[in-house]
């Protein structure tokens, strides 16, 4: 394991995923057996007190939050320069991942099915006063039932407060672009740009920078020629740019929802919406990981700094998370320090059995210049996490105290030496690829999506209809768009197209995938 702090009574199996201001870890609540994700704020930003009361705040705002389409937290625990957040694992996968996989949009039943359990789950938020403020595909979970969880609550704010710019560029609705105060309309706006997304196959608003994506967002009308015509007016109501002129709340939007998607699709569109989910999940079942048998010593004892529900009374399966960076919190909280102290009551014996594990990815990896932001990127004007520190914990051999018949020697036998087994190579997906060619020049951007049950080390090869191969070596996350340039010797003739084929070492459970012929 790469985590050098585990919290008592829990046995980490394996990391999930890993960004710039920390990791998520499988793991085993020993006492109930039951697995769960364990999210970790590195110890470098865990000792900044921004950064700490930034996650404990995150942590607060789900605890107010008991909804079954969101994650569910069971505990926060804390000691040192150690915070983590011991989670609910959903056996399913990001919305990002499904919408990468498809070589066409969403069903419209599908596309309502996403819309609605996120409306629920935004609407259970804004009831007790939390703004999510980066509703996004990477932040839904479809799971193999075809529901919908919410997740990653990394930039939440409570309502009517006035913070800092931050969001993801393609959802961020205009008065979240100036910093007005957060509202239950900027996540109506959000969830309805996804929704155009799953319906068309690309955002409302798309440009090469920010600043002219956020001038889009701002005066632009979105452009709805290929959303359903019986959904337009659905679309056309989330987008408006006032928020006044949205729905009311989120709940609101879900009338307006049912409403539309019945007398459009008929009563049964929901079954049907939740059907299709759950098929396409279940194409990516490659990439939910199967815990493993690991070993692993239990950490010193920690201080719960606050709990919500017993995992024992877990009802769902447990959680995919994707790393966020930690946004500079409005207020600060006081660090606490770590007594020796043990899990509270609110860890109780398991109700049932253990539920089969879940799946994680991290946020997609963009090939971007760090000096200038690109839209697909997370924004903020506060602090920018540095990456964690890899460290390693060794946990001391247990020894026998000598009792009045034992015999004791005064030379210690070293303990024997071990070699670590080598990680699991990752099983690995791979999603759309694409070509295109730059004018009318013979130079081609070749983009592909993969997807990676773990963290470690594989290639991806990108073979050209020229004969040329190009190879990457990716590792550190399990989602990623590869991307890259290459120019054809000439036009061939005859067809006159080109196009490129990705395979991967180790294989891909569906062993490649191929672009669309570009002509020359």
């Amino acid at each position: 394991m790469s985590a050098d702090w585990t919290p008592p009574e829990v046995e980490e199996l394996r990391e999930l995923g890993r960004g710039a201001s920390g990791h998520v870890a499988l793991a085993r609540h020993l006492p109930t057996g039951r697995h769960i994700a364990v999210k970790h704020l590195s110890p470098a930003l865990a000792s900044d007190p921004e950064f700490l009361a930034g996650f404990r705040t995150e942590a607060r705002l789900l605890a107010d939050v008991a909804d079954p389409h969101i994650v569910a937290l069971y505990e926060y625990v804390q000691s040192g320069p150690h915070a983590v957040m011991l989670l609910e694992l959903v056996r399913g996968v990001p919305l990002r991942a499904m919408l990468d996989h498809q070589d066409q949009p969403l069903l419209p039943e599908a596309a309502l099915s996403v819309l609605k359990g996120s409306l629920l789950g935004l609407a259970a938020a804004h009831d007790r006063g939390v703004v999510h403020r980066d509703y996004k595909p990477a932040n839904v979970l479809v799971d193999d039932q075809g529901e919908t969880r919410l997740i990653d609550f990394g930039i939440a704010t409570r309502a009517g407060r006035e913070v800092a710019v931050a969001g993801t560029p393609e959802y961020m609705a205009p008065e979240q672009w100036e910093g007005a105060p957060a509202s239950a309309a900027t996540d109506v706006y959000a969830a309805t740009a996804v929704f155009v997304e799953c319906l068309t196959g690309r955002t409302p608003y798309a440009a090469d920078t920010i600043t002219a994506l956020r001038l889009q967002h701002l005066n632009a009308a979105p452009a709805l020629g290929d959303v359903p015509g019986p959904l337009r007016a659905l679309v056309t109501s989330g987008l408006a740019k006032r928020a006044d002129k949205r729905p009311a709340s989120a709940r609101a939007f879900v009338a307006e929802l049912e409403a539309a998607a019945v007398e459009g699709y008929g009563e049964g569109w929901e079954e049907r919406g939740r059907r299709e989910l759950r098929r396409l999940a279940l194409l990516l079942a490659a990439l939910f990981p199967a815990p493993a048998v690991a070993g692993g010593g239990l950490g010193a004892f920690a201080l719960t700094i606050l709990g919500r529900v017993a995992i024992g009374a877990a009802a769902g399966t447990a959680a995919i998370f994707a790393i966020a960076h930690v946004a500079a919190p409005s207020g600060s909280a006081t660090p606490v320090s770590a007594p020796v102290a043990s899990f509270g009551a609110t860890l109780g014996p398991a109700s049932g059995p253990a539920p089969t594990p879940g799946s994680s990815a991290s946020t997609p990896a963009r090939r971007t210049d760090p000096a200038a932001p690109s839209p697909g990127s997370v924004i903020t004007t506060g602090r920018t996490a540095a990456p964690p520190p890899v460290s390693t914990h060794v946990t001391a051999p247990r020894t026998t105290p000598a009792g009045p018949h034992t015999t004791t020697t005064t030379a210690a036998t070293p303990p024997p030496t071990t070699t670590a087994a080598p990680p699991p190579a990752p099983a690995v997906h791979l999603g759309k690829a694409t070509l295109a060619v730059n004018g009318s020049s013979t130079t081609v951007d070749a983009t592909v999506s993969v997807f990676a049950s773990n963290t470690q080390t594989f290639t991806v090869r990108l073979k050209y209809s020229d004969g040329a191969v190009d190879t990457f070596t990716e590792s550190g996350a399990t989602s990623y768009t590869v991307t890259d340039t290459h120019s054809f010797t000439s036009c061939p003739n005859p067809p006159g197209t080109w196009s490129v084929t990705a395979v991967t070492t180790p294989a891909a459970d569906n062993v490649s995938v191929s672009s669309t012929p570009e002509a020359c």
